[in-house]
Formats: structure tokens, C-alpha cells, sequence
């Protein structure tokens, strides 16, 4: 449960453009919510120690981080 809380704490976190592409990127690929927390927070963490003076939004550099995982992992599922 602790997770779903978190997930929620993360999607409450992004402007609603990032937040629509969270859920294309977790339905795409299908990522269940706890799984798109965890690896959400690991590159949270990963990009704040190597956070430079980007002019891009640091949650935006987040979320393209775990497009990139998600890509490498596999193929999105076709929606049916």
C-alpha cells in the first residue's frame, strides 16, 4: 500500500502534461503503478546528483529517463 502512496505523492507532484505522459508511458509498457514509483524515484535520485543548470524541468528529465528504461526493457503492448 505504502507504494500506491507514493505513486500518488509522484503523479500529484507533475504539471498534467508530464502527469498524461506517465500514464501513456505506464499503459504503453504496462507498468503498474508501484513499479513506475520505484523506478521514478531511482532516477529522482540518480539526476539530482548529477543535476547540471538545464533549462529542462528536472521532473521532465525524470520522466524522459524512464521512457528510456522502459524502451530498453521492451516493446509497448499494442492497446487493444
Amino acid at each position: 500500500m505504502e507504494d500506491l502512496e507514493e505513486y500518488h505523492e509522484i503523479m500529484d507532484s507533475l504539471d498534467s502534461h508530464l502527469k498524461d505522459r506517465a500514464k501513456v508511458l505506464m499503459t504503453n509498457y504496462g507498468v503498474p503503478p508501484e513499479r513506475f514509483a520505484d523506478i521514478y524515484r531511482q532516477y529522482e535520485f540518480n539526476l539530482s546528483n548529477e543535476k547540471d543548470n538545464s533549462d529542462i524541468p528536472f521532473e521532465r528529465l525524470i520522466i524522459q529517463e524512464v521512457e528510456r528504461k522502459l524502451q530498453g526493457e521492451r516493446m509497448p503492448q499494442k492497446a487493444k
